[in-house]
């Protein structure tokens, strides 16, 4: 997940966002734009479902807890100072996840 400010967010960990040029997403990628508003994601539910969604469509069910993924969010916003923005959550399937 990628939000503007110091910090993103890569396999759980929030990481310094000098290294974000480090990290290659390869194979088939499905994203989805969230907006923050007041440090809130907003349509979060709606976001999340569309995700699982456009993953169905490639043949690949995620393990993302919708829980587990908004404190993500939360404390990624709240690492980053930031609460009005936009977080580009990305999710890589390589077909080596099955």
């Amino acid at each position: 997940m990628v939000i503007r400010g110091e910090f993103f967010l890569y396999n759980k960990q929030i990481l310094p966002a000098n290294l974000s040029g480090s990290i290659h997403m390869e194979g088939t990628v499905v994203y989805e734009v969230i907006r923050i508003v007041k440090g809130v994601p907003l349509f979060f539910t709606d976001h999340y479902h569309r995700l699982l969604h456009s993953c169905s469509l490639i043949g690949y069910v995620p393990s993302v807890d919708p829980l587990v993924l908004l404190r993500e969010f939360r404390d990624l916003t709240e690492k980053n100072r930031i609460r009005e923005g936009n977080i580009l959550m990305k999710i890589a399937f390589t077909g080596a996840d099955e």
